[in-house]
């Protein structure tokens, strides 16, 4: 994402705070299901044990 963020700088004349913006903004696109789905199993297990501690 560096290399492509340099080259749009480069090549389109984008300042660098407009890639970062870009840049964070598909990494949140990307990694959004993945949480959600750990979110809601986690939720899940969580629902049906009785006690739970720090990473179990």
């Amino acid at each position: 994402m560096e290399a492509g963020g340099s080259m749009m700088q480069f090549k389109a004349d984008v300042s660098p705070e407009i890639t970062d913006i870009i840049q964070a903004l598909i990494l949140i696109f990307v990694a959004t299901p993945i949480l959600v789905r750990w979110f809601l199993s986690q939720k899940e297990t969580n629902e049906l044990s009785v006690s739970t501690t720090w990473g179990s």
